[in-house]
């Protein structure tokens, strides 16, 4: 853990710990918090109290951070805020603050995803990227498009949470503060058990299924992300589009080929709250928001919807 060094560090320190302790890995906040232990210090706020005039200047959008990333960082101090004040200590609440605007991801057509698969299977290590086995990131990458899951649920997996006799995953401590199970494809499963056979002969022991070089801990969020955007940089696909994926995508991708697949086959929406609570999402909403019409699914409406003809007319070759 990094070093704390004002007055509320030992407080930053015991709730990054309790954080831990009941399973979430807490890296980013870290990060976060550290930074806001040396701002306490650096700009003469180190009273050892969480103050409103600490928070608001620690508030204040830099001129190099999108309004976002601002709103992140004054979401840790809100819930080390609530900490503090389940201490019984003095403490300042900001306000939580809505994002000014939702960015629309960009979803990697499954042409796209194969290109995207062949450049993980042959990515060549370096930098950071060195402390992870090939096989790691293989599979890594796979249960995001496969099953679904967010950035942070797959890096912060545990080989307790994995059931590779049923094929099963526990997803535990995840937005929301939900548990779920996650069923695998039998061949995903057997994908995963050759990884984990290999890694428990590199790394007997390790508590983590995507663990770091040395085994005590996991796959940084980060660095999944940063290894993404190098391996879809690698792709033809990338010099071919405007914007690129994050892992993120993969799991709209993994949604949108999903209804795609029951719109086909004329499964009814009925399915959409089992599809909801695999994603673990609150509600059917949440889940609708992850389907972005893309030209492929066009013909498909066509093919379920004769009045479609009128409202999504074909392109004449001189409009394209």
């Amino acid at each position: 853990m990094r070093t704390f060094k004002s007055k509320l560090g030992s407080f930053i320190k015991d709730f990054i710990n309790e954080k831990r302790g009941n399973g979430f890995s807490y890296e980013l906040e870290e990060y976060m918090l550290n930074r806001f232990d040396s701002f306490i210090i650096e700009h003469g706020f180190d009273d050892g109290v969480l103050s409103r005039t600490l928070v608001l200047e620690w508030a204040i959008q830099t001129p190099t951070e999108s309004i976002n990333y601002r709103n992140q960082r004054v979401s840790f101090i809100r819930q080390f805020g609530y900490y503090l004040l389940s201490l019984g200590k003095q403490a300042y609440i900001p306000m939580w603050m809505a994002s000014e605007s939702t960015t629309v991801p960009y979803i990697p057509c499954k042409a796209e995803i194969e290109e995207i698969y062949q450049s993980v299977d042959s990515y060549r290590l370096r930098h950071l990227s060195a402390k992870y086995p090939q096989i790691e990131l293989s599979v890594l990458y796979r249960l995001y498009y496969c099953c679904g899951l967010r950035l942070d649920e797959a890096c912060n997996l545990k080989r307790e949470n994995i059931d590779l006799e049923q094929g099963v995953l526990r997803i535990v401590h995840s937005k929301g503060d939900k548990d779920r199970l996650v069923p695998m494809t039998p061949d995903l499963n057997d994908l995963c058990k050759n990884y984990d056979e290999r890694m428990q002969a590199k790394l007997p022991g390790t508590i983590w299924f995507f663990p770091r070089i040395d085994g005590k801990a996991p796959i940084r969020k980060t660095t999944a992300d940063t290894m993404f955007a190098e391996i879809w940089k690698s792709t033809k696909a990338s010099e071919m589009t405007p914007k690129a994926p994050t892992v993120h995508s993969l799991r709209h991708a993994f949604v949108i080929e999903k209804m795609n697949t029951w719109m086909k086959i004329g499964i009814s929406e009925a399915m959409l709250p089992y599809l909801s609570v695999y994603l673990g999402h609150s509600s059917i909403s949440e889940t609708y928001y992850y389907y972005h019409l893309k030209e492929s699914i066009f013909e498909l409406i066509r093919e379920k919807d004769e009045a479609s003809t009128t409202i999504i007319p074909k392109v004449a070759e001189y409009e394209q």
